[in-house]
């Protein structure tokens, strides 16, 4: 069966604009918290640490090289969890609401 089409016989690329964790928070991250919602954010860090992102976390190594890069990447992980933490504070979710999301997983 033969279709024809008019254009570019390759196929078109459509790019999507991805942005970073940091970007994606930034108007977020702007307003000051109160003491109530830094003990909030502080509680969601710490869950997301202890239980969602705690298998992704590389332990040091005895070589230099490979700790660089074990830190490069705990560094990386750091920064999700934080930039995840203050977004889950903004929608409004606690450790609570978070770990009732997971255990329906």
């Amino acid at each position: 069966m033969n279709i024809n089409r008019t254009g570019s016989p390759h196929p078109s690329i459509e790019l999507e604009r991805f942005y970073s964790a940091s970007e994606s928070s930034a108007s977020s991250s702007v307003r000051e918290l109160s003491s109530a919602e830094q003990t909030n954010l502080q509680a969601i860090t710490d869950y997301l640490k202890d239980h969602v992102f705690a298998a992704h976390k590389l332990p040091l190594s005895e070589s230099a090289v490979d700790q660089d890069a074990v830190h490069a990447h705990n560094e990386q992980i750091d920064n999700i969890i934080d930039t995840r933490a203050r977004r889950l504070l903004d929608e409004g979710e606690t450790p609570a609401s978070i770990g009732e999301t997971f255990a329906k997983a």
